[in-house]
């Protein structure tokens, strides 16, 4: 599975589009870095009669304008180092639902700050992204707790006193 797992979650939407009763969108961005990948998306859509629901929109400028009118980001990525997708969410009020592995794990605290399912697993996927699509009034509380957690811990503010700490314990440490 290539790292950023765009199939993936295309195979999860099709476990669960006949099963649930709302109607939905997909919005996809991104650079196209592996054509080959791109076009094995596309057919997989084609195929799965999912074009009715998909939206590619190449790489996008300003996320931020994209995440504004979205409910729900999947983060099916095999490993991200910062979180910088996850947190983006958060800030822009979706709710998160992310791979148990690297930063997003590490961020989100499932069922309070976003959903958890198991890296590769397309049954827990599944059913973790059916249960917030389903609960979608209910869940807007936890994008709510995400993104309030987000505005504190990851404020430029914060960063900055992070790194300030940082700075001053390592200036104490060679004075001495």
């Amino acid at each position: 599975m290539p790292p950023k797992g765009q199939l993936f979650f295309f195979q999860g939407i099709k476990n669960i589009i006949s099963d649930i009763d709302k109607k939905i969108e997909c919005y996809w961005a991104g650079q196209i870095e592996d054509l080959t990948y791109f076009h094995e998306i596309q057919n997989f859509i084609e195929y799965n009669q999912l074009t009715d629901i998909v939206t590619y929109l190449g790489e996008v400028s300003n996320i931020k304008n994209v995440l504004e009118n979205m409910d729900v980001v999947c983060v099916c990525s095999r490993q991200e180092g910062f979180g910088r997708v996850t947190v983006e969410a958060m800030l822009s009020g979706c709710c998160v639902l992310g791979a148990d592995t690297g930063a997003t794990k590490e961020i989100i605290n499932d069922n309070s700050k976003g959903y958890l399912y198991e890296y590769g697993n397309i049954e827990s996927f599944s059913e973790k992204l059916k249960l917030i699509i389903e609960n979608i009034e209910d869940v807007k509380q936890i994008a709510e707790n995400a993104q309030e957690y987000a505005m504190k811990t990851f404020s430029i503010e914060n960063n900055v006193n992070k790194i300030l700490e940082i700075y001053q314990k390592v200036l104490c440490v060679k004075k001495d």
